[in-house]
């Protein structure tokens, strides 16, 4: 019947909806188990180099400082990323963290770079994925990828929720 139809629309479209409310305010903290189990998963790419910025948000500089312990330990390469201002200061001996207005969690490799980088990308994302992270993955043409911005380099951008 059209009621019915019409019924289970609404409470998928309310389900949906209430999906993305529990996204937005549930913060991205990984569990020690989950940073235990991603640091393994990632050991198998060793040496990948990345870069991180963050947004101006609490819960994004949470997220972004454990990944700012996770990455290194698991032998990947922090690399200072590129930066339009302000930067977000770690306090130990790492790089500080542009601060980029953005949304979400995104993760941006170079076509020319996708051979060296796509595994690891995929791992790292599988990974966060698994505790309920959700990643926005894009390669970028090498030609459109933004001046002074090293190719060969892992981008994430850690946004608000």
């Amino acid at each position: 019947s059209k009621t019915a139809a019409d019924m289970t629309s609404t409470l998928d479209a309310e389900r949906a909806m209430q999906e993305g409310m529990r996204e937005l305010i549930t913060p991205r903290v990984l569990t020690p188990e989950q940073i235990e189990t991603l640091k393994e998963q990632l050991k198998a790419f060793p040496k990948i180099p990345f870069d991180m910025s963050v947004a101006d948000d609490k819960d994004a500089k949470d997220f972004v400082t454990q990944l700012a312990n996770l990455l290194p330990d698991a032998g990947w390469i922090w690399k200072p990323a590129s930066s339009m201002g302000s930067q977000f200061a770690m306090n130990w001996d790492r790089p500080d963290v542009p601060i980029w207005t953005l949304q979400g969690t995104r993760l941006e490799i170079a076509e020319s770079a996708r051979p060296a980088l796509e595994k690891a990308a995929v791992a790292l994302i599988n990974g966060l994925a698994a505790a309920n992270i959700k990643v926005i993955a894009s390669v970028i043409a090498d030609e459109h990828f933004r001046k002074g911005v090293d190719k060969n380099t892992l981008h994430l951008f850690i946004g608000k929720r």
